[in-house]
């Protein structure tokens, strides 16, 4: 991944990767079975630990979609350069879409089942679909990550990405919450 980061996915040959990790190229293939594959391991190492950072199922599913949120700039932020090339990469590169949509409905479906967790609470409005408001989130912070990758705000500092999560959070939550809550 630092070597993605580095130079970019393109420019990164297998056999550098394999020099890095100190590995022999045929124990690479014996793992993975193209550069793309290291991305889609990346994604699935990322997607398991924010699911395990949302195991307390007994905390309110607000907490728990906030605790979520910071988890992911979390590991964004630790992860910064691979991060933004990654991000890039995805758009760029055809071969790397089912990586990207394997990741992205593995979060749908873990933000859908805490959205659904609090309809069923009576925390959130039961006549939003849970799959819906997901999609929207899960969507919306991959067009987050994609604008952190490549832009700065207007003073030349990076955008405060968990600042834009958590208001969008709060835009969807202020149409799934009741109106007295």
């Amino acid at each position: 991944m630092a070597l993605f980061a580095a130079r970019g996915y393109d420019d990164v040959r297998i056999e550098e990767i394999c020099d890095a990790a100190g590995i022999a190229k045929a124990t690479f293939f014996l793992h993975f079975a193209s550069k793309a594959a290291l991305i889609e391991e990346f994604n699935s190492q990322l997607v398991d630990r924010l699911a395990r950072d949302l195991e307390d199922e007994s905390a309110p599913a607000e907490a728990r979609l906030r605790r979520y949120v910071d988890a992911l700039v979390e590991e964004w932020e630790g992860n910064a350069e691979v991060v933004r090339q990654m991000s890039r990469e995805f758009l760029n590169q055809p071969a790397l879409m089912p990586a990207a949509e394997a990741a992205n409905r593995t979060i749908v479906t873990l933000v859908e089942g805490i959205i659904a967790d609090g309809q069923e609470r009576g925390e959130f409005i039961n006549t939003a679909d849970a799959s819906l408001a997901a999609t929207a989130l899960v969507s919306t912070w991959g067009a987050f990550a994609a604008r952190w990758s490549d832009s700065l705000n207007e003073k030349g500092r990076p955008a405060d990405v968990r600042q834009l999560h958590h208001d969008l959070l709060d835009l969807i939550l202020g149409g799934l919450t009741p109106r007295d809550h």
